[in-house]
C-alpha cells in the first residue's frame, strides 16, 4: 500500500469533481501511514494551486465507536 499516493489520489479526485475546500482528518501521530496520507493530501492541494489546507488530527476513536455500534445493531 502506498499511503502517499492514496492520499494524493483521493484528494485529486475531489478536486477533479470541482471541490476546492477539502479537509483532511489525520490519523494518530505515531503512525507513519497517517503522515504519508497527510503529505499526499498537501501535495495534491498545492499541485492544484489550492494553498488553504485544513488538517484535523484524530485518533479515530469516535469513528471506531460508530463502526462497532453499527455492527451491534446489524
Amino acid at each position: 500500500m502506498d499511503n502517499f499516493t492514496d492520499g494524493y489520489e483521493a484528494t485529486k479526485h475531489l478536486i477533479e469533481l470541482g471541490h476546492t475546500e477539502i479537509a483532511h482528518i489525520r490519523g494518530p501521530e505515531p503512525f507513519l501511514r497517517s503522515k504519508e496520507r497527510e503529505l499526499g493530501y498537501i501535495h495534491a492541494m498545492k499541485d492544484a494551486g489550492l494553498h488553504d489546507v485544513w488538517i484535523q488530527a484524530s485518533d479515530f476513536s469516535i469513528f471506531l465507536l460508530d463502526i462497532h455500534r453499527f455492527r451491534l445493531e446489524s
